[in-house]
């Protein structure tokens, strides 16, 4: 379980960072839900591996 989340927290650090990586930085849309989305995911899967 504890694999999982730590999988899971690199997948959210992924979509934090995929927009400068992937080059999609200029569409403020697109960054701003790959950064919430992401950021939650990372929450989500600490606060998973914690219980």
């Amino acid at each position: 379980m504890k694999a999982r989340g730590i999988a899971n927290a690199i997948i959210g650090i992924w979509f934090v960072i995929a927009p400068w990586l992937l080059g999609f930085s200029y569409d403020a849309g697109a960054t701003s839900s790959s950064i919430v989305f992401g950021t939650l995911q990372v929450i989500m899967s600490f606060w998973g591996v914690s219980y």
